[in-house]
């Protein structure tokens, strides 16, 4: 039900596809299968995802929303042909990745795309440090909606920056004592949709002509 309230990170995903003409769906940087477990619970889609650490293909693959996963290095040439699919995504990934390596990223995910491409990642810091024994759970880099407005992208906001700080990421615990807060930034979402510079969450989007 949280996924279908307006103007949340969810709904933004899933309203965006939803515009669209999408049939295959290359996922960048997979982890477990949340995108996935998001847009493909009626299996519409044929997912391929690809992430370089293998106990989360595993995960991914088990949960039954993806055609296809495999093991691939994020910051190398990628290996897929132009325009091989209708869309690529990639969430929560590019901070990941140091600067130089996700404006890369970008360029392969353009050249792969045949219709639309998205990512998202927090807005601007956002400390993480490594986990689930998984060294590339580090955040690397911080990324700003100009620095996707740069490359021709349209770009959207989620949360208050203000409320979640350098710990912006969606998948943070929430805890009792913060409640009021986090309902104040649910509140000021269709504030921050249009005006990602405060949003904790930014949800960057193109579409080829």
């Amino acid at each position: 039900m949280i996924d279908n309230l307006p103007f949340t990170y969810p709904w933004l995903i899933k309203r965006n596809i939803k515009k669209f003409k999408i049939n295959t769906i290359l996922d960048l940087g997979c982890g477990k299968g949340a995108f996935g477990d998001l847009v493909n619970n009626e299996g519409k889609y044929q997912i391929t995802g690809a992430d370089i650490f293998q106990p989360y293909l595993k995960i991914c693959k088990s949960g039954g929303k993806y055609k296809k996963v495999m093991k691939v290095d994020l910051i190398k040439k990628l290996p897929f042909d132009d325009k091989s699919f209708d869309m690529v995504v990639s969430l929560q990934t590019v901070e990941h990745l140091d600067k130089k390596d996700g404006f890369l990223l970008i360029k392969e995910m353009e050249r792969i795309a045949k219709t639309l491409i998205l990512l998202t990642t927090p807005n601007g810091d956002c400390l993480q440090e490594e986990y689930d024994a998984n060294k590339y759970q580090r955040h690397l880099s911080a990324w700003l909606p100009k620095d996707f407005k740069g490359k021709g992208f349209r770009v959207f906001g989620t949360g208050l920056k203000l409320v979640y700080g350098s710990h912006s990421h969606a998948g943070n615990e929430i805890k009792l004592i913060q409640l009021p807060l986090y309902f104040i930034s649910f509140l000021m979402n269709p504030v921050a949709n249009i005006n990602p510079n405060i949003a904790a969450q930014v949800i960057a989007i193109k579409w080829k002509k």
